[in-house]
């Protein structure tokens, strides 16, 4: 918030804090199609189980979701002058 939009970092922040919210959105909405049961609640595992129930939100995860959301706008800004941030 203390940068702003006036600088490289502070537009890139925004760009992140923009791209996690808009997939905390999608990520909510594909979980509540998908309905996929986690590996332990299934008996036995089967990667084929898809709508089993709306109390089933294993798919997509949420945590990597966020994550990446957070760290691609930092990659896209930052990879031309820091190449190692691709990996």
């Amino acid at each position: 918030l203390v940068e702003g939009t006036e600088t490289r970092a502070g537009r890139t922040w925004w760009r992140s804090a923009e791209s996690v919210t808009a997939s905390l959105v999608a990520v909510t909405a594909v979980k509540s199609l998908a309905q996929r049961k986690r590996p332990n609640q299934a008996d036995p595992p089967d990667p084929d189980l898809w709508r089993q129930g709306s109390e089933y939100e294993s798919f997509p995860s949420g945590h990597v979701t966020i994550a990446t959301a957070a760290v691609t706008p930092f990659i896209m800004e930052y990879g031309r002058d820091h190449p190692a941030v691709w990996g």
